[in-house]
């Protein structure tokens, strides 16, 4: 569903990821646990990440249960996400309902239960807001881990487009400059500014998106 402003009006697509911060579903999402890829995103990295403001999708994952336990942090698990896709395409298919069928087909695909013997979701699957985003490598404290949600890209037009969508709200002084990868760089291994694309994964607090918001959606991986 379109991603709108407190007023309700569509943020569109020239927004950053602190747009959503202010946006009408601001209170719904976890942002201190937003991740791009299996990367999490601290909040200062917001403004340095553009985002399609026009669609927000949302699904229950399977969580990466080793983070959290050594870390607290709540992502999905990115390693699972290419079965977790097969085995619900097989559920869709087969019209599949009751949670021990479901469960069963899990398990098939080497995937966690998801409901327990009361027919409730457990714990170790979450529900996320998914959203489509690019990024500037400002935005992450740490190192980027490439999978099939967060890649690098070089393609001029997205990084021009991730570049004008970040600076448009900001004064000259405050204007982000882009090193772009060059022939020397390559050559002698040089740093350059890199730019990512992906996907954007920020747990929901509550079930509001449960009626609202694309319930069943899942991820596909970012095309190379």
């Amino acid at each position: 569903m379109p991603i709108v402003s407190k007023e309700g009006k569509s943020i569109g697509t020239s927004a950053t990821l602190d747009d959503i911060t202010t946006s009408g579903f601001s209170g719904y999402l976890d942002f201190e646990n937003a991740s791009m890829g299996g990367t999490m995103i601290p909040t200062v990295g917001f403004s340095n990440i553009a985002v399609n403001g026009t669609a927000l999708y949302t699904a229950y994952l399977p969580v990466d249960m080793k983070e959290f336990n050594e870390t607290g942090n709540i992502k999905p698990d990115i390693a699972m996400l290419g079965r977790y896709k097969e085995a619900q395409d097989i559920i869709a298919q087969q019209n599949i309902t009751d949670p021990e069928q479901i469960n069963a087909v899990y398990q098939e695909y080497q995937l966690p239960v998801m409901y327990g013997p009361d027919g409730d979701i457990l714990t170790n699957y979450i529900q996320f807001g998914i959203v489509n985003a690019t990024a500037l490598e400002s935005a992450f404290n740490e190192d980027v881990s490439f999978d099939d949600y967060l890649q690098e890209t070089t393609d001029e037009n997205i990084i021009a487009n991730t570049l004008s969508i970040i600076n448009g709200g900001r004064d000259s002084k405050d204007k982000i400059d882009h090193d772009a990868k060059s022939f020397l760089d390559s050559v002698f291994g040089t740093d350059y500014d890199h730019v990512y694309k992906g996907t954007v994964f920020i747990p929901v607090n509550t079930d509001y998106f449960t009626a609202t918001a694309g319930f069943g959606n899942y991820p596909t991986p970012t095309e190379a």
